[in-house]
């Protein structure tokens, strides 16, 4: 949220155990647009937020990759 992201984007982020995560974001086209190391991140239910200004508007898909789980799903970026 917020959708759609005009500055900042925050994710929602659900891991059973601790663990390294990475956000993928994927074009409409299916290419890897921006990639961030999201560090080790805690159990249960957590946010990040990462910059979108330098993402030209449309919609993107994301991808929240941990060393148990992989999570989904897809955003708007409006400037």
């Amino acid at each position: 949220y917020p959708v759609p992201a005009a500055e900042r984007l925050t994710i929602p982020v659900v891991l059973d155990h601790a663990s390294l995560s990475r956000l993928e974001l994927y074009g409409s086209a299916g290419q890897l647009v921006r990639a961030v190391d999201l560090g080790i991140l805690p159990a249960g239910r957590t946010e990040r937020s990462i910059d979108v200004l330098e993402l030209q508007n449309g919609v993107y898909q994301y991808v929240v990759r941990s060393s148990d789980s992989v999570q989904q799903g897809r955003i708007t970026v409006m400037h």
